[in-house]
């Protein structure tokens, strides 16, 4: 007999074998029929229980034709042994039926040898099939009780296996909380945050001992089981700090660990390793809140991070990168709004923290031109097959972006935006929020800073103006107030001032001899020398002068110093107050070495303009007597090279 069995496919019906096997039987009958006939015995004579065995003969061919035609619903193994045991079967009735039929002696060699492959067959057929369903539980159970995000056990899973340990046996269990893993989600979709529970679970695979059962317990927690008593908190809570987490200040994840008999519940064991874990968890947010450097902010304390942030360079420094930390972006980009456009490209490697800084010029882009034509944020998961992709861009390798408006006075004069060159991002809510408060931000303080300007402008104008009627009162040589505030601002900036108090170094200065109008013309206008009285109401004009500046509304502190102070001495021979040394603010120490050196080297109505040399030899002289000594110094160097004093 031929047998052929189809191990699966589409077809309902497998017609070539269905052939070829009905023409097995064909011949195998055919082969009996003549075995038989070659009897010199053998005569035809027909008998109910040669009939009947015939007939039962192929209605097991029937069968078994049946079998083959559907054998896609079997394995192989099964389909091929149900085939060949029910061929053997039918053989044998065939073979039992004609030998009745023609009234010979049965072939009792050949029987035998049908019904032993036949047994052995079905044998067979039930071993592999026992065999098979084992593996089929197995494999069901494996799949019940395994989690399919992470490949560890899963709730199920862990509690059978503890219900399987021996009761009088210790066991150590420990109850593990991630960190932060909603902020991971927020910024980067669910799919980071599974990409990170993986992570860990690997992370605790390398570091568990042998006979260690893992269990994801729930959406953020884990559950270790270890025979005996193990001490899973040294285990466990070092590796906690090796995987990459979104703030480097907490670690990926708190642990809580208890050991115990295995008699008592699972349940007891977890209560008591919950409370040690969320003992770990406050611990470690304490930690990280208390410190001071460069603390973690996170989304709900990014607005009053911002807050803090009070002017431009920070903003664009610290709060833009601290944003890109949040969205977990490592490049930012800030374009002002012109033509061609200016675009400042900072880059964060884990090898070097600290961003690198680039620009790029562009005649244009699709992504700012969409940001100001909508006057709204605008981003793509998939940049590369956006309406924003550009040519011209493929060198920065961009996957990912998010781009926002900064907004002055309503119109768009900025863009600052997120991108992403190693892997394609989710740019969730959160991640548009994060970018579009630094934005907002931004375009406040820029309009701060629009309107102090135009106030400064309007207040230095005034200020300006009366310095210049100040010197035409006082015969002062025209432009000395604008270069004596030169000289102090060059000086103040080698001294190393930051701009605010360079601001209020100009503002003292204009307004240095305000108070010289409250001199009488008899006295400040004296072409003579003055006597006792007269120097001593002249002396008033700087208390005078400081009373009168400190009704300009915004003048800083620092600038009536100046006013008051510039006509002190180093040595305390000075007035109005006789101040000495560092007891001077240091505005009026510059200011005033600056006002005189300026009154020496100009022509006055009673005097000549002196000589840069004879100014420097007398400078020289009076360091540390009237003048501040590394202030003289510093000076000297100064006029020693023209072009730095910037002098009109």
């Amino acid at each position: 007999m031929t047998l052929h069995a189809s191990t699966g496919g589409s077809k309902p019906y497998n017609w070539p074998t269905l052939v070829v096997t009905f023409t097995g039987y064909a011949l195998t009958l055919l082969g009996i029929v003549f075995l038989v006939r070659a009897d010199p015995l053998a005569h035809w004579h027909p008998s109910m229980p040669g009939l009947l065995s015939m007939a039962g003969g192929a209605g097991v061919v029937l069968c078994t034709l049946w079998t083959i035609s559907l054998a896609n619903g079997f394995r192989a193994q099964m389909a091929v042994g149900l085939s060949i045991s029910m061929g053997m079967l039918a053989d044998l009735l065939f073979l039992r039926g004609i030998t009745m039929a023609y009234q010979v002696p049965h072939f009792g060699q050949i029987e035998l040898v049908f019904t032993a492959c036949a047994a052995l067959t079905l044998l067979w057929v039930a071993i592999g099939g026992n065999a098979d369903g084992l593996r089929r539980l197995q494999h069901e159970r494996h799949l019940h009780e395994t989690d399919p995000l992470t490949g560890t056990l899963n709730r199920r899973g862990l509690t059978r296996r503890y219900l399987e340990l021996r009761l009088t046996e210790r066991v150590s269990v420990a109850m593990i909380d991630v960190n932060d893993l909603k902020a991971v989600n927020d910024r980067g979709g669910h799919s980071e945050g599974d990409t990170y529970l993986q992570h860990i679970a690997a992370t605790l695979r390398q570091h568990l001992p042998a006979g260690a059962q893992l269990s994801r317990w729930g959406g953020d927690e884990f559950v270790v089981l270890v025979p005996g008593d193990v001490d899973l908190q040294a285990l466990l809570a070092p590796a906690a700090l090796t995987v990459p987490r979104p703030d480097p200040a907490l670690p990926a994840y708190a642990v809580g660990t208890v050991s115990m008999l295995a008699s008592e519940p699972l349940e007891r064991a977890l209560v008591l390793a919950d409370e040690g874990m969320y003992g770990q968890k406050a611990g470690h947010y304490a930690a990280r809140s208390a410190q001071r450097d460069d603390p973690y902010v996170g989304l709900a304390s990014f607005p009053h991070f911002l807050q803090s942030l009070a002017t431009l360079d920070a903003i664009l420094d610290l709060g833009l990168r601290k944003a890109a930390d949040l969205a977990d972006f490592r490049t930012w980009l800030y374009i002002p709004v012109a033509d061609p456009l200016v675009v400042t490209y900072h880059e964060r490697s884990d090898r070097h923290p600290a961003q690198g800084r680039r620009t790029l010029t562009l005649p244009s882009n699709r992504v700012v031109e969409a940001v100001v034509r909508e006057q709204a944020t605008v981003w793509s998961s998939d940049y590369e097959h956006s309406r924003y992709a550009e040519p011209s861009l493929a060198d920065l390798k961009i996957k990912s972006f998010v781009a926002a408006p900064v907004k002055v006075d309503g119109v768009v004069t900025a863009v600052v935006a997120f991108t992403s060159s190693d892997r394609w991002r989710t740019i969730s809510p959160e991640v548009r929020q994060v970018l579009d408060g630094v934005a907002a931000h931004l375009g406040h303080h820029m309009e701060r800073q629009n309107v102090y300007r135009k106030l400064q402008a309007s207040v230095e104008a005034g200020i300006t103006g009366m310095g210049v009627l100040l010197e035409m009162r006082d015969m002062e040589t025209a432009g000395h107030t604008r270069r004596v505030v030169d000289l102090a601002l060059a000086l103040g900036r080698a001294a190393g001032l930051d701009d605010d108090a360079l601001n209020a170094l100009r503002m003292g200065a204009y307004l240095h001899d305000i108070g010289k109008l409250a001199i009488p013309d008899a006295v400040l206008l004296k072409p003579g020398p003055l006597d006792a009285a007269e120097w001593a109401l002249m002396q008033t004009h700087a208390r005078v002068g400081a009373d009168m500046a400190a009704r300009v509304p915004s003048l800083p502190q620092a600038a009536l110093d100046v006013v008051l102070s510039h006509h002190e001495r180093w040595d305390g021979g000075g007035y109005p107050h006789g101040l000495s040394g560092e007891g001077i603010p240091l505005l009026a120490r510059i200011f005033g070495l600056c006002d005189v050196y300026d009154a020496l080297t100009h022509a006055r109505p009673y005097k000549e303009a002196w000589s840069v040399d004879r100014a420097w030899r007398e400078l020289e002289t009076q360091a540390g007597r009237q003048f501040d000594p590394h202030l003289t110094a510093l000076f000297l160097r100064l006029v020693a090279a023209p072009e730095r004093l910037k002098v009109g």
